[in-house]
């Protein structure tokens, strides 16, 4: 039961550095619309390491800037149409990476493109450069490695990933791990030659920084998109969030390993039985109990929130849409602030809920 969405949203991106006024983030109820982001179907949100008050958001017509903290947020340029990720450098704001999602959209914009995966918008996003040439198609990963900040891992085409060590100026290809489509990457934080993939067949785990790789088992083949979210703080446990079997064979939901991959828990209690469509996942560095989960529905139930490391799920929807779906989610420690991007088939915005 896939939803022609699932080859726009985005993986979660999570910043990793700073200390809120509290453990748990976004004590108040209810979320905003942040000014600025109406009417734009947000499927990326990614915060500048260093200083989390810039903030960019890629909208399916617009990329967005915020330098306040998500207060206030301006128009950078029209690309985003072709995109469908997006990560600030760690160590510059005014870099991203982009994964092209659509090389029509993109050639219809900027007649010299031909065919590209990755880009390199500079100037805080008003300039652009050619990184890598590749096969038509993306993946929605742009992943920078939390240990070494120069190296950046891209999805190009459906499943294949490359890998720059050098702040995106020469770039090897990985081998591909199985079958199906890319959707997400998890990296060691401690370890970097451990990472995670979440491909439509499977998770897979790399220990020596893609060389080789193998399926993890869940109990069940994977058909479907898979999102996954590591803990910083105890990097052997990993949440998957898993899209409804396209062939029946599962609901869909979050599955945890506390052992690297080796054996996995469900952990549905609290979710909705009507729809399990997860379209984002993500954990809260600071304090690892606190999950949160962005879902497509057509009857509510846009976000699910856990304090107890998944063990029990409550709404969190409050201020969301009815329907529609929350493409990506992301954590500002620092500002003790969380940013979701809803949208839906015609309109869409950025939605923040903040402890402040």
């Amino acid at each position: 039961m896939f939803s022609v969405k699932l080859s726009i949203f985005a993986v979660t991106l999570i910043l990793m550095t700073g200390a809120g006024c509290s453990d748990n983030i976004a004590e108040i109820p209810g979320w905003q619309l942040a000014d600025g982001t109406a009417g734009q179907s947000i499927v990326a949100i990614s915060i500048y390491r260093n200083n989390p008050d810039t903030v960019y958001a890629l909208g399916v017509r617009e990329l967005l800037r915020s330098t306040d903290g998500g207060h206030t947020w301006n128009y950078i340029n029209n690309f985003s149409a072709a995109f469908g990720a997006i990560s600030v450098d760690p160590e510059n704001s005014d870099i991203l990476y982009a994964s092209v999602a659509d090389p029509t959209k993109l050639m219809a914009i900027w007649p010299d493109y031909n065919l590209n995966d990755i880009v390199k918008l500079t100037n805080g996003g008003k300039g652009s450069k050619i990184l890598f040439i590749g096969k038509k198609g993306h993946a929605p990963v742009v992943q920078f490695d939390p240990v070494h900040p120069q190296t950046v891992y891209a999805g190009v085409s459906p499943g294949t990933i490359m890998r720059s060590d050098d702040s995106g100026q020469t770039w090897d290809s990985i081998p591909r791990p199985g079958p199906g489509e890319l959707f997400s990457l998890a990296i060691n934080p401690s370890n970097d030659h451990i990472i995670y993939a979440g491909y439509t067949s499977g998770i897979y785990k790399s220990t020596d920084r893609g060389k080789s790789w193998q399926i993890l088992n869940l109990g069940f083949n994977i058909d479907s998109p898979t999102l996954l979210t590591i803990d910083s703080q105890s990097p052997e446990t990993v949440y998957a969030g898993i899209v409804p079997s396209s062939k029946g064979n599962y609901q869909g939901g979050v599955y945890k390993t506390t052992d690297g991959g080796k054996n996995w828990q469900e952990m549905d209690t609290g979710l909705s039985t009507r729809n399990r469509e997860i379209w984002s996942i993500a954990i809260n560095p600071k304090n690892p109990d606190q999950l949160f989960l962005g879902l497509y529905s057509t009857h509510g139930h846009l976000c699910y929130e856990s304090t107890n490391g998944g063990g029990l799920w409550t709404d969190f929807s409050e201020g969301l849409p009815d329907s529609g779906g929350v493409q990506s989610i992301a954590i500002d420690t620092t500002n003790n602030k969380i940013y979701c991007g809803w949208g839906d088939d015609l309109n869409g915005g950025l939605y923040t809920r903040s402890g402040r």
